[in-house]
């Protein structure tokens, strides 16, 4: 089980983004190592400073923040920033989109 008090939010570092034990590690930096396919080890092995509970803590946050529908739940949809390269529109994304990490994501205006 993870400890999500490894997960720290502090606006002095890295902008505000939730960070691994208050170092310039953001969670969503160790999740695309994961996403990318490194094992457990691999990462630990590159970065000494990380700890496996670091990277268990990163995967169960994102557990808790990924709701199972993404698009029927999230309440303010209409402010998320879609991730279809060089779109300007503001609202739910959609299918056409990809993430950093390959993730589909929609987005009505590159439909």
């Amino acid at each position: 089980m993870s400890d999500l008090r490894r997960i720290t939010v502090d606006r002095d570092i890295c902008h505000g983004k939730p960070c691994v034990r208050h170092m310039r590690w953001p969670v969503e930096v160790v999740l695309d190592m994961v996403a990318s396919g490194m094992s457990m080890d691999e990462i630990l092995a590159d970065h000494a400073e990380l700890e496996r509970e670091d990277i268990l803590a990163c995967r169960e946050y994102a557990r808790l923040l990924t709701p199972a529908s993404p698009l029927a739940t999230w309440p303010d949809a209409r402010s998320l920033r879609c991730a279809y390269p060089g779109s300007k529109h503001i609202g739910p994304p959609s299918p056409k989109s990809r993430t950093r990490s390959g993730a589909t994501l929609n987005c009505p205006a590159a439909v």
